[in-house]
């Protein structure tokens, strides 16, 4: 398996920082993630792939031990200004999630957004989440769901050559379940999750997110559908 063009990759989300549709985008937003993230005060917390500090400025309100990575140093420049119009102050690291710059065993929550898809190596990524995570810590991934309207939508998408997001794979249910499991995370929450976009972005764009939204919503019944798919777990030891 060829690896991911780590300059391409770069080059790719440094464009993308600027893009409106992206900033608004197709993220859970802090209420939501708030379910799943609990109160996380006084508790060393990571986030791989901050972006412009959608969660993790909130994040931070509550939280002075709070740690965002990137591969973009034009996100992580649009995230440490937004940090500083607030007075937070917020270690932000280019990096690499496939090679975290941490020891083993230093946070209590690791966490990642669309992320881990972007990068062939998967579940290098993945275990890297686990590996800097304390042992009983929460580690929390999200990936693009095959089983979806948006699947066929970014398929199509790429046939045409307007996929904006570069190299993104998508997972079923059981194919994120076994790299997390092996990983030595214990699995405690696993779904698949629509999301839905916010008005922020231009009528075109939204419009077309809502279409897939909808379609997907038809593969709920019979248990496919959901735009992403959200694993939760607590890491059990250390390979």
């Amino acid at each position: 398996m060829t690896k991911t063009n780590d300059v391409r990759l770069r080059e790719t989300w440094d464009k993308l920082s600027h893009d409106p549709f992206h900033q608004a985008g197709f993220f859970p937003s802090e209420r939501y993630l708030s379910d799943w993230i609990g109160s996380q005060k006084n508790k060393r917390v990571l986030e791989i792939g901050c972006g412009q500090g959608r969660i993790i400025v909130p994040l931070a309100r509550q939280n002075n031990q709070v740690i965002g990575i990137d591969i973009s140093n034009e996100m992580l420049s649009i995230c440490q200004t937004r940090l500083k119009q607030e007075g937070l102050n917020v270690p932000l690291v280019r990096a690499d999630t496939r090679h975290l710059p941490f020891r083993d065993g230093v946070f209590e929550l690791v966490y990642s957004l669309g992320v881990v898809e972007h990068f062939e190596e998967t579940a290098q990524a993945i275990n890297e989440h686990a590996r800097v995570s304390k042992v009983e810590g929460t580690v929390i991934v999200s990936v693009p769901h095959r089983r979806s309207f948006y699947h066929l939508f970014k398929i199509f998408s790429q046939f045409l050559h307007l996929f904006r997001f570069g190299f993104e794979q998508s997972f079923t249910k059981r194919e994120l379940r076994q790299m997390t499991q092996a990983a030595q995370i214990r699995i405690t929450n696993l779904i698949a999750q629509e999301i839905v976009p916010e008005s922020t972005v231009t009528p075109l764009r939204h419009l077309a997110a809502y279409g897939v939204l909808l379609l997907d919503k038809l593969l709920l019944p019979v248990g496919l559908g959901g735009m992403t798919i959200i694993v939760r777990g607590k890491v059990m030891s250390h390979n």
